[in-house]
């Protein structure tokens, strides 16, 4: 994990040039696999659809409670076994439904998608430390894989599932 601090980005006279406060980045390059259904339908996704991508559980503790946080979650890698939808998850903290879900439709057996969450979380976020967890799986019965292809790694490690988040002042 890594982590940048920054109070304010000002120009020699003093003027704000940038609100950023901090950033939390955690970056994975193993495979993770699971056949747990994350439904493609009209209702949230919850804590025990799909299967959890431990590696990206990220913390954050924010500085000041009326300060907004940007989550952005990236898997480059996702493959499923067959023709389906792919989800992906977000989840806050021991919360049971998702504050943010992407899908994405893979045509054929095999074939890999990439999926990008940016979520925004504005005021009252408290400045207790805060856990955001990611699930994903297919909309199916069957094997989906996060940084692989048929359940194996490719690319040497490059390609990197990762989450990042980014503190604002308001």
């Amino acid at each position: 994990m890594s982590q940048i601090n920054v109070n304010t980005i000002a120009l020699a006279n003093g003027t704000e040039q940038a609100r950023l406060v901090q950033v939390v980045n955690t970056t994975t390059v193993a495979v993770a696999s699971g056949s747990t259904v994350m439904p493609n339908d009209d209702t949230i996704p919850t804590n025990t659809d799909g299967n959890a991508l431990a590696a990206l559980d990220t913390a954050i503790t924010p500085t000041n409670t009326g300060n907004n946080l940007l989550v952005q979650v990236n898997l480059p890698l996702l493959e499923i076994t067959s023709a389906n939808h792919i989800c992906v998850a977000l989840f806050r903290d021991s919360g049971s439904a998702a504050i943010a879900a992407a899908t994405n439709y893979t045509a054929g057996s095999t074939a890999g998608q990439s999926i990008t969450i940016n979520h925004f979380i504005t005021g009252s976020l408290g400045t207790s430390e805060t856990t955001f967890k990611v699930r994903f799986g297919a909309a199916a019965s069957m094997v989906s894989t996060v940084n692989g292809y048929n359940g194996s790694r490719i690319f040497g490690g490059v390609s990197q599932a990762s989450i990042t988040i980014s503190e604002y002042r308001a």
